[in-house]
């Protein structure tokens, strides 16, 4: 039986051009099954917005979610950046490796909800409260995932997140990079019909 396609996905949780893609990658996962192995890289855009950002800068974050849902006609509320703005895109990133360590295929599901519950119900997914209510309604195992959030490590782990993408090139997100067995490489950056990334897998499939 042939090798997977290995999917490398730098992605950032508070990316509304990512949100936007999650019907495609859906499809691209219902489609092509066992055929392809995601890996879930975090690119987070920045460490500590609220010391970086002015609140005009942060305005402009939310009028940027503006403009994403109406080119992609994904609805996203971008009231979040006036209410209660996380304070690190960071921070969700770390959350998210503390799930992979606890359980891979429901760390998926909480990347997931993290998209939603900012993009859609204004939550700082940033905060710790708002993490483990998302953790639960994921099914992970809530000790696991708390004993995993204290971990310094998992900072690291998004850092060499970071410089890999850095070393590939990846300079927006969603970046995706397909490497079949024989090592050949395809890379999707930004957000892109299903189709061209259907021709990524079946060109590299097929060599």
């Amino acid at each position: 039986m042939a090798l997977p396609i290995r999917i490398d996905y730098y992605t950032d949780p508070l990316c509304s051009w990512c949100y936007a893609m999650e019907e495609t990658l859906d499809r691209i996962k219902s489609t092509f099954g066992a055929r392809i192995d995601i890996h879930y890289r975090m690119f987070p855009l920045y460490e500590e917005l609220l010391e970086v950002m002015s609140p005009l800068r942060l305005w402009t974050i939310a009028d940027r979610w503006v403009v994403v849902s109406k080119k992609t006609r994904v609805p996203i509320d971008n009231r979040l950046w006036f209410e209660d703005p996380p304070q690190s895109a960071w921070l969700p990133c770390v959350a998210v490796k503390a799930a992979e360590h606890v359980d891979k295929e429901k760390a998926e599901e909480f990347l997931k909800l993290l998209r939603v519950a900012a993009m859609t119900q204004r939550k700082n997914i940033a905060k710790k409260d708002v993490q483990l209510e998302l953790a639960q309604k994921a099914g992970l195992d809530l000790l696991k995932f708390q004993e995993m959030l204290g971990r310094e490590e998992l900072l690291d782990e998004v850092v060499q997140d970071v410089r890999e993408g850095e070393k590939q090139g990846v300079e927006v997100r969603p970046t995706l990079i397909f490497t079949n067995a024989q090592g050949d490489r395809v890379t999707v950056a930004g957000l892109r019909s299903f189709p061209l990334f259907e021709q990524a897998i079946q060109a590299l499939d097929a060599e």
